[in-house]
């Protein structure tokens, strides 16, 4: 599987106007379409059932940068035969943009990952957020199914929209009464995470995957009741899951083995809930590790007041066991305020001001045996500390080993 995602080639249609192209080439088309959305977790969700849907037939699949609604036109405009099913995420920065998106895919299956501090200086208020991405299970089509995060307030609360429309609905989690949920789940370090899907939509099963954080396991499992709703069997699932091919999307939570050194790559986004998610899963790799060490850029559109936000977070962390936290850039710099200011401090916090400076002191300060996660918002391009690292310690990101 490539950058992109899948398996199309854009090009150009000879149809004038794509978008019709594409609304009437969704009318026509006759295999399941799944589309994911929510504030975190949707490619990495579309990933999985990508990969799972390929093993039985062949896939449409948007590229990982594909979301809105004129990208998804021009890759639906070629939505027929002999193509078996498609899968998107949709996301939007508006609400009529999630709509038009949404009514044009006009989902069978549609999946509300969850709902989160995710582009609040857009939005204001998770009920706004949430209020957008409902917009996916208004538009799903008659007979289908919206699969929900039973443990996200926003997200089962759109339940009673899907009951209201005459839908069914399939809710995910780790707690008793989901539909699909995972059981006795292990954190095995660099070795992956393992666990026991309880399913009332199929057999149960076991799946250890090359997956580091309960995030993944919650994309996971939406993955799972999206494709025993369409009636993939479990051995087809954990084919595709376990397999060595199937490696989590760039900057989501991507480990990279250098020796005797692990790197996390999670430098696609950042915000409160993905900071607290990402330190729990670094601190699953202590027993496997000499230092953990946490470098973090700003979190991007958190509404009202940003700073105390960063400091909030900061504090946080302080009560972490992780060893090292390195802030950088401007941005940050609340986060280390708080870190140090909490009631259990770090061995050590520091905050640089440039990524010329982070690149030249991660490259003194990482061992072997140390677990290294670098987590920050995309537009800060955090992702030049990993590439920095895998060239200081293992060569270009084709040559590294990857979990």
């Amino acid at each position: 599987m490539d950058e992109r995602g899948e398996y199309v080639e854009m090009g150009k249609t000879q149809v004038e106007d794509v978008f019709e192209e594409a609304a009437r080439r969704r009318q026509l088309f006759d295999g399941p379409v799944v589309a994911v959305t929510g504030s975190s977790g949707k490619t990495t969700t579309k990933q999985m059932i990508t990969a799972i849907l390929t093993r039985v037939g062949k896939v449409l699949s948007t590229p990982y940068d594909c979301a809105e609604a004129d990208c998804l036109a021009r890759y639906l405009a070629y939505l027929s035969a002999p193509y078996q099913a498609a899968v998107v995420k949709i996301g939007a920065t508006s609400l009529e943009g999630m709509r038009k998106a949404s009514q044009l895919v006009r989902p069978d299956v549609g999946i509300v990952t969850n709902v989160g501090e995710v582009h609040m200086a857009r939005f204001g208020t998770l009920e706004r957020v949430a209020e957008v991405k409902a917009e996916l299970v208004r538009a799903i089509a008659e007979g289908g199914v919206a699969i929900l995060n039973k443990e996200n307030e926003y997200t089962s609360r759109m339940e009673a929209l899907a009951t209201e429309k005459g839908i069914a609905t399939v809710k995910f989690g780790v707690s008793k009464g989901a539909d699909v949920r995972a059981e006795e789940i292990r954190h095995l370090g660099p070795d992956g995470t393992a666990f026991r899907v309880r399913s009332n939509l199929g057999s149960d099963f076991e799946l250890h995957m090359q997956i580091y954080s309960l995030g993944d396991v919650y994309n996971a499992l939406a993955a799972v009741a999206a494709v025993q709703w369409l009636g993939v069997p479990p051995d087809e699932i954990r084919a595709a899951l376990e397999a060595e091919s199937f490696v989590l999307p760039p900057g989501r939570g991507r480990l990279f083995r250098l020796g005797g050194i692990t790197l996390i790559d999670d430098t696609y986004d950042a915000n409160p809930q993905s900071l607290i998610k990402t330190s729990s899963t670094l601190v699953n790799f202590a027993r496997y590790s000499r230092r953990l060490i946490m470098v973090l850029g700003e979190m991007g559109e958190l509404g009202e007041n940003p700073e105390e936000r960063h400091r909030a977070a900061g504090q946080y962390l302080s009560k972490m066991p992780i060893d090292i936290i390195v802030c950088v850039g401007d941005g940050s710099k609340p986060i280390a305020q708080g870190a140090t200011s909490g009631a259990a401090p770090q061995k050590a916090v520091l905050w640089l001001q440039s990524l010329e400076e982070a690149t030249e002191f991660l490259s003194l300060l990482v061992q072997e045996g140390d677990t290294v996660l670098v987590e920050g918002s995309a537009k800060l391009n955090m992702s030049v500390i990993i590439e920095s690292l895998l060239l200081r310690f293992g060569g270009t990101r084709g040559e590294v080993r990857e979990a």
